[in-house]
């Protein structure tokens, strides 16, 4: 599959069902019943064309080849970090952790679908990936748009380990436009990094609010608590060296 493939079958993959498509084939049966030469005709392409469009929604990728789609977008996105972080892969001391989540209303793109597991899928995608070197943490942020496979928003930031105060899950109030309507969604849980500075990194995770709004549905895994824990345990070693 080309990369254009691939990004027409996620596209199809978050398209709404084409309810047109059914009042054509209904109406293309009411011009077959007079028999008459012309009606026939211009039923057989309504029902024709319908059933052309139906076909291809029919034969659209699944839920887990959507999810294959965005992990490698993922896996390409953390690949960028150490290019935009201006280090060589040895000066790494531990694997880089992502975490990543909606990015609410980011994106013209912007999409989301129940799957038939009930998982949420959603674009755009925000995200972050952690790394670690001997005397930093360092953090490459963007905004993932997996329609049309671009990386927006991105930033970079360096933290040494003594400035790194927090890291945690935390609850937040985001807002969110669904069809024209404002929405404040007061439960979404977090993915919140804190420095001694008050700066600090924000990921998005999920919300039930937002699930609801949507039509009900689970949210995926978004690796907070392996980052939570990896920035976590990586702290307490460094920290405890330099006392």
């Amino acid at each position: 599959m080309t990369e254009q493939e691939k990004r027409n079958a996620i596209r199809a993959y978050f398209a709404p069902f084409p309810k047109w498509t059914l009042y054509c084939i209904g109406f293309g049966v009411l011009c077959l019943l007079p028999g008459e030469g012309t009606g026939i005709l211009f039923g057989l392409l309504l029902i024709g064309v319908s059933a052309f469009v139906l076909y291809g929604r029919a034969t659209r990728i699944s839920d887990k080849e959507l999810d294959g789609f965005r992990d490698e977008d993922l896996r390409n996105a953390a690949a960028r970090a150490v290019q935009k972080w201006g280090i060589d892969e040895s000066d790494q001391v531990a694997r880089p952790v992502r975490v990543f989540g909606p990015a609410f209303g980011a994106t013209s793109t912007q999409a989301a679908k129940r799957g038939s597991d009930g998982i949420i899928r959603f674009n755009p995608i925000r995200f972050a990936v952690l790394g670690f070197c001997e005397h930093q943490l360092l953090a490459y942020l963007g905004v993932l748009d997996i329609v049309t496979g671009n990386v927006l928003l991105e930033e970079t930031e360096e933290y040494f380990y003594r400035d790194v105060v927090a890291v945690a899950t935390k609850t937040d109030a985001v807002e969110f436009t669904h069809k024209g309507v404002l929405h404040q969604l007061n439960d979404t849980q977090t993915f919140v990094l804190t420095t001694s500075g008050g700066t600090s990194i924000r990921v998005p995770l999920r919300s039930l609010q937002w699930a609801s709004i949507l039509g009900g549905g689970e949210m995926p895994s978004t690796q907070a608590e392996e980052a939570v824990a990896t920035v976590r345990a990586m702290l307490r070693t460094k920290k405890s060296v330099a006392v």
